[in-house]
C-alpha cells in the first residue's frame, strides 16, 4: 500500500466549543486570528504503513499561522466501502503539539493555581478518502 497526496484544511473559523464567548475567544488573535489567517493545513512528506495495513504513520508539516512545522499523524483506518463506483477509506488520524511553536502563547493563571490552557493540544482529524489504482 502507497499513500501520496494527503492535502488536509481546516477552517479555524469553524471551531465549535458549544461555547459561543469560547468560539470567539479562540478565533481572535490572541489564537487563531480568523480574520489573517483563514486556513490551517496538513501537506504529507511521506507515509509508512503497519505491517497490517490498518494503520500507518504519515510524515508532513501543519502549517498554522505563519509557521510550517513537522508533524507526525497517527492514522488508523476505519474501513472501506464503495459509493457509486468509488472505493473509499474512512479514517481517524491524531497527534499531539506544542501550540507556542506555532505562535499561540495566550494563558491566564487560574486563582487556584495553574494556566487556563495547556501548551500541548491533541489534534484529532475524522476523515475519507478516495482510493486510487496505481
Amino acid at each position: 500500500k502507497t499513500l501520496k497526496n494527503l492535502n488536509i484544511e481546516i477552517d479555524p473559523a469553524s471551531i465549535s466549543t458549544s461555547e459561543v464567548k469560547r468560539d470567539n475567544h479562540l478565533k481572535s488573535e490572541d489564537f487563531f486570528d480568523v480574520k489573517k489567517y483563514n486556513k490551517i493545513t496538513f501537506k504529507e512528506d511521506k507515509a509508512e504503513f503497519s505491517a497490517d495495513g490498518k494503520s500507518l504513520k504519515v510524515f508532513g508539516k501543519l502549517k498554522m499561522k505563519d509557521k510550517d512545522l513537522p508533524v507526525t499523524l497517527n492514522v488508523i483506518i476505519n474501513g472501506e466501502v464503495e459509493i457509486e463506483g468509488v472505493k473509499k477509506i474512512g479514517f481517524s488520524a491524531s497527534t499531539e503539539i506544542n501550540r507556542k511553536n506555532w505562535g499561540i502563547n495566550w494563558n491566564q493563571t487560574l486563582d487556584q493555581g495553574g494556566f487556563a490552557v495547556s501548551e500541548e493540544v491533541k489534534i484529532i482529524i475524522e476523515g475519507e478518502s478516495n482510493l486510487v489504482k496505481k
